[in-house]
């Protein structure tokens, strides 16, 4: 049966709501399946997406994603802000939410998704993701900055808003994964370039002035990418990165191996100046397997601090089933895999209670007494339930017994029976150690979302003071600015 363009986007829309990472795995259970004869129904739903969160200095929670027009396919930034108690705050936007379009397309909307957030110390927020350039698969990296109350900050960009084009070729399909300050209060934006029609990518940063326009000092014109090429079409991808004290900048993601499938963990680091650091790992770049089994496809999702430490998380296989765990890799500040952590640098939980046993975390957060917060989803059964799922590894790299059951919470959302609910974004407040958890969890079997937020306390049990019973959801209705 033939699919017309109006169909193609429909089915397309549901990638950024529970696909973070664009690597082409067979994911099969979190993501939709749409039939071609559900279409009718499915185009006339909407959709909101949680793919990042922070707490801010006041202890009030951002919550970052998407808010999807299922019926035309158009897509906007998505910024709420819940008060300590998980109510939404009302100083923000007058309702606690802010939908921002891009609209590179003009009167055609187009894919415009948030997936970032950093908070600048006059108390802006910068929200990273990218915007649809062309209906071709053109886009571009996208930030915006909103003023404390909600509002566009009219002084950053072009009247608040910013996009970057880094024009290697082919769709010039560039997504940007994070976003992060500066010491000097800079802006950087790192994600994945496209190269070529093949599928080779290449990691990309840009870095903007406070005023958002690319930053000259930084290579030249702003723009840095760095190829590991390591083989098969030569796909590297970044999910994210952080900001070094002394300026550097640290990128994170996976890098091919080969056409079968197999991926690594990959990271880079460049100086203050778009320079390869080569006190890192050599030659500024590295890459970590697992290599438990299947096809070897292992990935990291995110990338944090922890001290001078850097720690990255993700997922890795363990067989050729679609088994995969939660993974999570520490290096020194020299590139090296840390070897006080858990033996060798590397860590995995799997919490195998179902389906092929998929669990894989989205996100890492490091707390102030050393250990490592994990989040993502588990796999239930075959027939697409997934729930949030959190683990915490002590300062050594093991599973941290006091936390949870054996170190691991399973939480189920279930906003429609037994859904796909997939956590991608994790915060841990440093003066309670609460853990905030953001994600996205199915509403329908139409595939209608809402974003899902949950607080845990430092044991892992839900915190019944923030919202209902632990719970806010968020459905973006507003006005867009």
């Amino acid at each position: 049966m033939a699919i017309d363009s109006l169909v193609r986007r429909c089915v397309a829309v549901f990638d950024p709501l529970f696909n973070k990472s664009p690597k082409p795995r067979k994911r099969t259970a979190y993501r939709p399946r749409v039939q071609i004869e559900d279409l009718e129904i499915r185009c006339f739903l909407s959709a909101t997406a949680g793919l990042a969160t922070i707490i801010q200095p006041d202890g009030k929670t951002l919550v970052i994603g998407s808010s999807t027009d299922l019926a035309n396919g158009n897509s906007d930034f998505a910024i709420a802000r819940l008060n300590v108690d998980g109510t939404p705050d009302t100083t923000f936007s007058d309702d606690g939410q802010v939908l921002v379009p891009f609209n590179l397309l003009g009167s055609d909307g187009g894919e415009d998704v948030a997936n970032s957030v950093a908070i600048q110390d006059d108390g802006k927020i910068l929200v990273g993701g990218y915007a649809q350039a062309s209906l071709s698969g053109d886009y571009d990296f996208a930030v915006t900055r909103l003023n404390f109350d909600g509002s566009l900050d009219t002084s950053f960009g072009t009247d608040g808003k910013a996009t970057i084009d880094f024009h290697l070729g082919a769709t010039s399909e560039d997504r940007s994964a994070g976003v992060a300050l500066a010491p000097d209060g800079k802006i950087v934006l790192g994600g994945t370039a496209t190269r070529s029609f093949s599928g080779d990518t290449d990691f990309a940063i840009a870095r903007l002035t406070s005023d958002g326009v690319l930053d000259a000092a930084f290579s030249g014109d702003g723009l840095k990418t760095i190829a590991f090429n390591n083989g098969g079409s030569r796909r590297d991808e970044v999910t994210g990165l952080v900001v070094q004290p002394n300026g550097a900048i640290v990128v994170a993601g996976s890098a091919e191996v080969s056409r079968s499938g197999n991926y690594d963990f990959a990271i880079a680091r460049v100086t203050a100046k778009g320079d390869m650091d080569k006190s890192f790992a050599g030659s500024g770049k590295r890459t970590v397997a697992f290599n438990l089994g299947g096809a070897r496809d292992d990935g990291a999702t995110s990338v944090a601090l922890q001290g001078t430490d850097i720690v990255m998380g993700g997922f890795a296989q363990v067989d050729s089933d679609g088994n995969f765990d939660f993974a999570a890799v520490r290096l020194t500040s020299n590139g090296n895999l840390d070897k006080t952590f858990s033996k060798d640098g590397r860590q995995t939980a799997g919490f195998d209670l179902g389906g092929v046993g998929d669990d894989e975390a989205f996100a890492i957060a490091p707390q102030a007494d050393g250990r490592l917060v994990l989040a993502g989803f588990v796999q239930l059964t075959d027939t697409g339930n997934y729930d949030y799922g959190v683990v915490r590894l002590t300062p050594n790299g093991s599973i941290d017994p006091g936390f949870g059951v054996n170190g691991q919470v399973l939480m189920p959302i279930d906003l429609t029976g037994d859904g796909a609910d997939v956590a991608q974004a994790v915060a841990v407040d440093p003066t309670s150690n609460n853990i905030v958890v953001a994600g996205t969890a199915r509403t329908n079997d139409e595939g209608g979302s809402s974003a899902a937020v949950i607080r845990l306390d430092s044991n892992g049990d839900l915190d019944e003071l923030f919202a209902a019973n632990g719970l806010a959801t968020i459905d973006f209705e507003d006005p867009v600015l």
